[in-house]
C-alpha cells in the first residue's frame, strides 16, 4: 500500500479493536499478568496510543524508528503489554502483511531497547 507498513498496521489494528482488546485479556490471564480494573481500563488507551504512533511513523519505510515516542510508551505499562501481545500474537498474513508486522515489532524492539537504556 501507498500508505506505508506501520501506517497499514494502525489502519488494522483500528479496524479490530475491540477483537484485540478481547483477545488482549484472555492473552494477558494465560501469561499471569494481574489484570485489575486500573490496567483493564488503561488497555484501551495503550491501544489507541500505539495506534497513533504507529499512524505517525514515517509512511512508506519499513526501517523507520520511532525515536521519542518509543521512549515516552516505555514508560507505561499498559502499552508495554499490549505491545508484548502484539508481538507475540500478530500473525503473518492472517492478521496483516509481513512489513507491517514487521512495524509493530519494530516499535516493540524499540521500547525494550529503552527499557534497557533507562535501567
Amino acid at each position: 500500500s501507498s500508505k506505508g507498513p506501520a501506517t497499514e498496521a494502525a489502519i488494522c489494528l483500528l479496524r479490530n479493536r475491540d477483537a484485540v482488546l478481547v483477545d488482549a485479556k484472555h492473552w494477558m490471564k494465560d501469561e499471569g499478568y494481574m489484570l485489575d480494573s486500573h490496567l483493564e481500563h488503561d488497555m484501551d488507551k495503550a491501544l489507541r496510543d500505539i495506534i497513533i504512533l504507529l499512524a505517525d511513523t514515517d509512511g512508506g519505510n519499513e526501517n523507520a524508528t520511532f525515536q521519542g515516542s518509543a521512549g515516552e510508551i516505555s514508560d507505561n505499562s499498559a502499552c508495554k503489554i499490549i505491545l508484548e501481545y502484539l508481538d507475540c500474537r500478530v500473525c503473518v498474513p492472517r492478521d496483516m502483511g509481513a512489513f507491517s508486522a514487521a512495524a509493530i515489532r519494530n516499535l516493540s524492539r524499540q521500547v525494550q531497547y529503552t527499557r534497557r537504556l533507562d535501567a
